[in-house]
């Protein structure tokens, strides 16, 4: 098994990360955005399913949330999609938000049965630099 370990800064609030993670059109802004047909369905609570899938792409990924604390911690499995099938094995996603007094720390760790998980390891910086970019939601009135 292999630990993949990818940290960020956002200047977001911890709330604005979360929600970036857990709602769809909110992940949509920045998860595979170059991938416009990306479907995102996400049930999220202990139990509850997720689907990201880019039809065009032929690819995706879907599991089940193991642990979920709003503001804290995302746990779920990881599994490989391509054309609609399971393609490898199940993997473990930890995703922990620190608030910071400017932002937000989001740390990732993928655990793999990968034996070469550096794909991984570009794939998430890639996306925690588009979860970087991100602009503050405007407070409520």
């Amino acid at each position: 098994m292999a630990r993949i370990e990818i940290s960020t800064f956002a200047r977001i609030g911890r709330d604005r990360a979360w929600e970036a993670w857990t709602d769809a059109p909110q992940l949509a802004e920045w998860w595979w955005p170059q991938l416009p047909d990306t479907e995102y369905l996400l049930d999220v609570r202990p139990g509850g399913d997720f689907r990201i899938e880019s039809p065009s792409a032929g690819m995706g990924v879907r599991g089940t949330y193991l642990e979920v604390v709003p503001e804290e911690l995302l746990r779920f499995e990881w599994v490989w999609l391509r054309d609609d099938e399971d393609a490898g094995g199940r993997d473990t996603v930890t995703v922990t938000f620190e608030g910071r007094a400017e932002g937000t720390e989001v740390v990732v760790v993928h655990d793999t049965t990968d034996a070469d998980p550096a794909g991984y390891e570009q794939g998430w910086r890639e996306c925690l630099e588009r979860l970087e970019a991100l602009p503050a939601l405007p407070a409520s009135a």
